[in-house]
């Protein structure tokens, strides 16, 4: 059964990738296995926690975090609602950066500033 399905394929390959990174992690960082790390819930939102934390630390991209952190709310239903407080670490690091949202103008728009600056 496909744990991304549903997305988009970007998302999904994304996702992949972000899920892919945490399980390495978890090897390399702290000699666990992924089943161990979701053993429990408490379990799971600790070394989400601890993962989000490096992260940050490392200057690396938000949506790494949440992509990890609904990866594993998708393999484990069971803890959806229980994660808080690696949802928590990504509230707090976007607090601490808060990202940039960019007007888009649509074509008719950009051709009528561009006639009246012309004029």
């Amino acid at each position: 059964m496909d744990l991304f399905g549903g997305l988009s394929r970007a998302a999904s390959q994304r996702m992949q990738s972000c899920f892919t990174q945490f399980n390495s992690w978890l090897g390399v960082r702290l000699s666990l296995t992924l089943d161990q790390a979701l053993e429990t819930a408490e379990m799971a939102n600790l070394t989400l926690r601890a993962y989000g934390r490096m992260l940050y630390a490392s200057g690396r991209s938000r949506y790494q975090l949440v992509y990890t952190i609904t990866a594993v709310q998708r393999l484990r239903l069971e803890f959806k609602s229980l994660l808080g407080g690696a949802w928590h670490v990504y509230r707090i690091w976007q607090l601490e950066q808060p990202g940039q949202c960019r007007a888009v103008l649509s074509a008719p728009i950009l051709h009528a500033v561009l006639t009246l600056g012309l004029l």
